[in-house]
């Protein structure tokens, strides 16, 4: 019998589904200030650094983006679509090697997911 989630468990799932709403209404900002909550809670959490770094990615903080790339990666180093996240950051900070390493870490984990 599956146990029980908690309440801060439940909570974290309420409002990841709200940050995924409002990354795809693109209101960025909100989507980020409510995975920072999440963050706050559940420094693991893998999926709240994925959306947070794509948000802060299409707010142009490539560094913060980056940055967390770099959370989600260690908690989750075999995640193809943080590798190409990551990539794109690099390539928006002029770090052109850096980024060409992560596309490839990228298609070595899963060839279909590589960015054309």
């Amino acid at each position: 019998m599956a146990k029980k989630p908690t309440k801060k468990q439940a909570k974290v799932v309420v409002l990841f589904e709200e940050a995924k709403r409002l990354h795809i209404a693109k209101d960025f900002e909100s989507a980020i200030n409510i995975l920072d909550k999440i963050i706050k809670i559940n420094p693991n959490h893998v999926d709240a650094f994925s959306y947070r770094s794509a948000a802060k990615g299409m707010i142009n903080d490539h560094q913060g983006c980056l940055n967390d790339c770099d959370q989600a990666i260690n908690v989750n180093p075999n995640n193809s679509s943080i590798w190409n996240t990551r990539g794109i950051a690099n390539i928006n900070l002029g770090k052109h090697e850096e980024a060409v390493n992560d596309f490839n870490k990228a298609i070595e984990l899963n060839p279909n997911d590589a960015i054309p």
